[in-house]
């Protein structure tokens, strides 16, 4: 009888992007539901995120690119024999550059993804030479704020699972975007999933993708988000597999064996041009959508379970919620220092802000604004902290609006986005946010 062995990457702050809210919390969030009922043990887990410990093995696990390849290559294939379970979760970013998708870890650098970040192809390679027969992704992936956004993220994954026949359940369609939510303090798709897991001993992947899809309009309709629908690449075979259970006979897995010695290994990518609008679109039909199951009764479980979630996001923490794309969230981030009381502390805070800024960036306003908000009532200079916030955001908005009337209507969704809720700004911002979401094709 073999056992589950999960990879769970979850990663918020970046050096070269900018951050994301509650990826840590998902692949945490993820883990912990798997450990509390008894479907995971912590030794056959590899928790990659700012705040994770090394793993029983003494395995760092610190959010980067060499570490998340030694995972790949050297914990992964130890964990793992021919009768085990292998989840990879990744909740992060993803860039797509010439053809090719690259998982991004806080030492990523978009202009040098080759170098820097972790290809999908290289991936799923360390995957296949497992001696497991029985893996699936689970994959919540952003799209950055980048000139890469031009290209289909996730695309060249989808080819690769279907060729590598390794089952894959994406957080969106392609041409979607996947959504974080203040009030979940998670990613909607990996809320949704984690709620399609409470329920029933045993799920396949069919019923999972089918809770999964019915739940999250309804989720990202709650929380205020555009919606979005996953997508899973698996064969009919696949989806109706157990996903905790090795079911695959010797037989099957005897023959696969032959036909991968038969059959050409995936090869390595080597340097290509940028890509041109001559090169073949992805066909339109890449996975046949799985047949729904589980019926209403599944469905009222799983929206409760999601009710839940809600019900602790919003009384659970009753701080105000803070900006769509802050820094990590109140429970996975260090404890703040104490406020300063000294004039002239304060006073260096606010020119410390400002000499930061680049007028034509606005994550360089957002990191402003979070760095005077550590000024507290009552301290001193305040009122100029709360006077700065204020005018910084109703710069964001600004830029925010020349970049759509420029027709760059993703990029001032994304500034705008950043508009902290405490700012008179930001009902304004969104108002244009949902204005500019219905404009873009």
């Amino acid at each position: 009888m073999g056992h589950l062995v999960l990879l769970a990457v979850g990663l918020d702050q970046y050096h070269y992007l900018q951050p994301l809210r509650f990826a840590v919390q998902d692949a945490q969030g993820l883990r912990d539901h798997l450990v509390e009922t008894g479907r995971l043990s912590p030794a056959h887990c590899a928790l990659l995120t700012e705040q994770s410990p090394p793993t029983d093995d003494g395995m760092e696990t610190e959010p980067k690119t060499a570490v998340l390849a030694a995972l790949l290559q050297d914990w992964l294939p130890h964990q793992v024999g021919t009768e085990d379970v292998v989840w990879l979760f990744f909740s992060g970013y993803v860039l797509n550059h010439s053809g090719q998708d690259y998982f991004l870890l806080r030492d990523s650098d978009p202009e040098r993804l080759r170098e820097t970040a972790i290809t999908a192809r290289w991936l799923v390679e360390q995957l296949q030479a497992l001696p497991s027969r029985h893996i699936t992704l689970f994959l919540d992936i952003r799209r950055p704020t980048a000139p890469q956004l031009g290209q289909r993220i996730g695309s060249e994954l989808v080819q690769l699972a279907q060729t590598a026949e390794i089952p894959l359940l994406l957080s969106c369609q392609l041409h979607e975007r996947s959504r974080e939510s203040r009030d979940l303090r998670r990613g909607l798709f990996t809320t949704a999933l984690i709620a399609a897991l409470r329920y029933h001993d045993d799920r396949t992947l069919a019923e999972i993708e089918a809770d999964v899809s019915q739940s999250l309009p309804t989720l990202a309709e709650q929380c205020r988000q555009p919606p979005q629908s996953p997508l899973l690449v698996a064969s009919d075979v696949q989806k109706g597999r157990s996903l905790f259970v090795n079911e695959i006979t010797l037989e099957e897995s005897h023959e696969k064996e032959v036909n991968e010695v038969s059959s050409t290994p995936l090869p390595i990518p080597e340097a290509t041009p940028e890509a041109t609008p001559d090169s073949p679109p992805l066909p339109a039909q890449t996975a046949t959508p799985a047949p729904r199951a589980g019926g209403l009764w599944q469905l009222v479980a799983v929206l409760g379970a999601i009710a839940s979630f809600l019900m602790v996001g919003v009384l659970g923490d009753p701080s105000p919620p803070e900006p769509e794309q802050s820094s990590p969230t109140a429970q996975t981030r260090p404890e703040p220092p104490e406020p300063p009381l000294d004039p002239g502390e304060n006073q260096e805070i606010l020119q410390q802000a400002q000499a930061q800024i680049d007028p034509g960036q606005a994550s360089s306003y957002w990191r402003a604004i979070e760095q005077v908000r550590q000024i507290q009532p009552n301290q001193p200079l305040y009122d100029q902290a709360q006077g700065a916030i204020e005018g910084w955001s109703q710069d964001i908005l600004e830029l925010a609006e020349r970049r759509a009337e420029a027709g760059q209507l993703q990029f001032a969704i994304d500034a705008a986005r950043l508009i902290p809720e405490t700012s008179q700004a930001y009902e304004t911002a969104q108002q244009r946010i949902a204005t500019w979401e219905n404009q873009i094709p």
